[in-house]
């Protein structure tokens, strides 16, 4: 019979090697890093204000046109579900539905105050057709619904309505 021999390898220098090699690694990084940069600023010390004397400041009205207070809060609403789903909570499902149920309520208001162009009522019917899916996607926990939330509050935001049959004009 022949008899091999296997030297025995030591495990002790390999053990040593890996935690060595670490803490030349980190003292050679530390060496590496910049300094701050230190920067002066003068300034006139006689200035009193930001505002050049005699200067006057500029202000403008904003040109934006007048939001109906439901359509806001509809948006509002879709944009606390979007947060919902986004959320950790255990029951961001639940309360993405309930404010999806009360950004319908205010569109449903809408369409029933009757202010605005038929044209616009289609677009307020088309919104909540979106929304009623949107809603069927949150109940059934689908994970793009709020892709889909997200696309529907864009359409809102971009949303322009003219005001046309009015109550004050209906009962003059």
């Amino acid at each position: 019979m022949l008899a091999v021999r296997t030297a025995k390898t030591s495990l002790r220098p390999k053990r040593l090697a890996i935690p060595f090699l670490f803490a030349i690694l980190s003292i050679a990084a530390s060496g590496c890093s910049t300094r701050p940069v230190e920067e002066i600023v003068t300034t006139d010390a006689s200035r009193v204000s930001a505002i050049p004397p005699g200067g006057e400041p500029v202000t403008k009205e904003p040109n934006l046109p007048d939001r109906d207070p439901d359509l806001e809060e509809a948006g509002d609403r879709i944009g606390e579900a979007i947060t919902y789903l986004d959320s950790r909570r255990r029951d961001k499902w639940d309360a993405a539905e309930r404010a999806l149920n009360d950004a319908q309520i205010s569109l449903i208001k809408i369409r029933r105050e009757g202010l605005w162009e038929d044209a616009d009522l289609a677009k307020i019917e088309g919104l909540l057709k979106e929304l009623d899916t949107s809603m069927r996607a949150v109940s059934h926990n689908a994970p793009d619904a709020s892709r889909h939330l997200a696309e529907l509050s864009k359409r809102l935001d971009n949303l322009e309505l003219t005001p046309g049959r009015g109550k004050d004009t209906e009962s003059k």
